[in-house]
């Protein structure tokens, strides 16, 4: 079994690894790489919890209040972006207040040409929430308290372009303006 960084090296931003340990080149035994399968790359375990809680303070008023969190956790601590996981909390407080108002009966009354059949009533309803954001503490970058995404990383990409055999899609490209070597000399002097 080789070990990183004594016989072998990874180069996790290309995707290749690179075979330091001259011995092993040259025993001429075959080398097995295994890595792990990212099939589920991007996949988070998603979790929902709420609670509503209701105060009856009297036969008029009653209070209530609501918490609803969801949160995802990741597998990987690297996400794409668009696919990072949320934890998100909402908090929201309402109240309901039904009164019968005697007061209102009487004024109603002494409108011309209107009579009250039953007692006037009173109904105050207000509602109140809020969004906390927040992230999985599992994608913070180290030193932060912000979240970390990647955009791309080109993991296993390849390129598809045969420059032995150039499609008539290519074209020649203008030669650099004043482009200079390390000596200073010009590189593509301009012909008359």
């Amino acid at each position: 079994m080789l070990r990183e960084d004594i016989d072998y090296l990874i180069d996790y931003n290309m995707g290749r690894i690179k075979i330091i340990n001259g011995g092993v080149l040259s025993a001429g035994v075959p080398i097995n790489v295994q890595f792990e399968n990212n099939a589920l790359f991007g996949q988070q375990v998603r979790n929902y919890m709420g609670t509503r809680l209701d105060y009856f303070v009297n036969d008029k008023l009653n209070l209530g209040g609501t918490v609803v969190r969801m949160s995802e956790r990741p597998y990987y601590q690297k996400v794409n972006y668009g696919d990072d996981p949320i934890k998100n909390t909402v908090v929201g407080l309402d109240g309901n207040y039904i009164s019968e108002w005697r007061g209102l009966t009487r004024l109603l009354d002494r409108l011309p040409n209107f009579q009250t059949s039953r007692p006037a009533g009173i109904n105050f309803t207000g509602e109140v929430a809020r969004l906390f954001p927040g992230h999985s503490k599992l994608v913070n970058a180290p030193g932060s308290k912000q979240g970390q995404v990647m955009i791309d990383d080109f993991e296993g990409t390849r390129s598809g372009y045969d420059l032995k055999f150039p499609s008539t899609a290519w074209s020649l490209a203008s030669t650099p303006r004043d482009a200079t070597n390390a000596a200073g000399a010009i590189l593509f002097p301009k012909r008359n």
